[in-house]
């Protein structure tokens, strides 16, 4: 391999766990190794960032339970009028964690009159008003259906897409494709394994 070649690897290399820290939302790590590599002052690096901060303020306001600030702060930079599918189904699991946010804090008649204004909620939820015990086993089985993990995940994999066309890092989709080949390889070499044992019996 020429020095040339073991560079240009080098570089690809940097740009695959830059591009991977900007996903993830690591953001101190971010900053720091792309200090360390030199591109941390250009344009490409500072719009990068600020979406990563939008991003990460998205994330941390569903992840602390500011659900509604979340929905609002969405509705300013996604387009919530039904035109997108994927857009749409964000706004329906923020409304539906919004609406179960809300019961689960006691705030009952918020609950209710956000039911009313809202046309996204998931419907099986509207089951839950009236129960106050939120340990029931009836209300814990439909509300875990709403998983906050996922929600954050949905959102942060839409707005990274609308940043780079692209739902994961380039490494994710480098192990996925890795996964993939040998999954088919063993899959392959099971298939001619099974024939080759049949054939024998003949």
């Amino acid at each position: 391999m020429t020095c040339a070649e073991q560079e240009d690897i080098a570089i690809l290399a940097q740009k695959i766990v830059s591009d991977h820290m900007l996903f993830v939302c690591a953001q101190n790590a971010y900053d720091l190794w792309n200090s360390k590599t030199g591109v941390s002052n250009s344009h490409l690096f500072q719009a990068q960032k600020h979406a990563l901060e939008i991003r990460k303020k998205v994330l941390l306001m569903v992840e602390n339970k500011k659900t509604i600030d979340a929905l609002d702060f969405c509705g300013s930079i996604l387009s919530f009028d039904g035109s997108d599918d994927k857009q749409s189904s964000i706004k329906q699991s923020l409304s539906s964690l919004v609406f179960l946010d809300l019961l689960q804090s006691g705030k009952y008649t918020e609950a209710v009159k956000f039911a009313k204004l809202s046309n996204c909620i998931n419907r099986k939820l509207l089951t839950l008003i009236g129960y106050k015990n939120t340990d029931d086993p009836i209300f814990r089985e439909i509300a875990v259906s709403i998983n906050r993990g996922d929600i954050v995940r949905e959102i942060n994999k839409h707005l990274f897409k609308k940043e780079t066309g692209r739902e994961s890092s380039l490494l994710s989709l480098a192990i996925n494709h890795y996964n993939s080949i040998v999954s088919y390889q063993n899959n392959k070499n099971a298939f001619e394994l099974y024939y080759s044992i049949k054939l024998t019996k003949y």
